[in-house]
């Protein structure tokens, strides 16, 4: 089995860029799809995948805010299963 399943918050941090409160935090409110084991949190890596395709569509849909996408969105498309 290659990619894993599910991504520890501290993992999605990393390839977010992002500090690990800030991840806990979009976890909370809503905006960054996670399941709940027990105490443990975990992001599906391919909700993760589909939540930072929706983000950058929706970065592309406005133009005056358009970025350079980040190394992560990179990486992590990289790292998808091809078939």
């Amino acid at each position: 089995m290659g990619e894993r399943l599910l991504l520890r918050v501290e993992e999605v941090a990393e390839l977010l860029s992002l500090g690990r409160s800030k991840t806990y935090e979009l976890i909370a409110s809503g905006v960054l799809p996670a399941v709940r084991l027990g105490r443990c949190v975990r992001v599906p890596a391919d909700a993760l995948h589909r939540w930072l395709e929706a983000q950058c569509e929706h970065d592309s849909s406005h133009p005056e805010r358009h970025r350079e996408q980040p190394s992560a969105v990179v990486r992590l498309r990289s790292q998808r299963p091809h078939g």
